[in-house]
């Protein structure tokens, strides 16, 4: 059972690599590849964030599996 969102990530905008793996359930390669296809990589300096925005966006703008 999925635990409801809270804390850092629930309240954040900008998510760190580890906060954009746990959000997405992805893997750090695999997630940090698809973030970079859908727009959602932001970089500050050599600092380097992910838009939640734009990934729920992604997410909601995908086909369901099929059963």
């Amino acid at each position: 059972m999925n635990k409801p969102m809270r804390g850092a990530i629930a309240d954040a905008r900008m998510l760190t690599t580890q906060q954009a793996c746990e959000y997405t359930g992805m893997g750090r390669t695999r997630c940090t590849e698809w973030c970079i296809k859908v727009g959602a990589m932001r970089r500050f300096g050599n600092m380097v964030r992910f838009d939640k925005n734009v990934i729920d966006k992604a997410l909601d703008a995908m086909e369901p599996a099929l059963s």
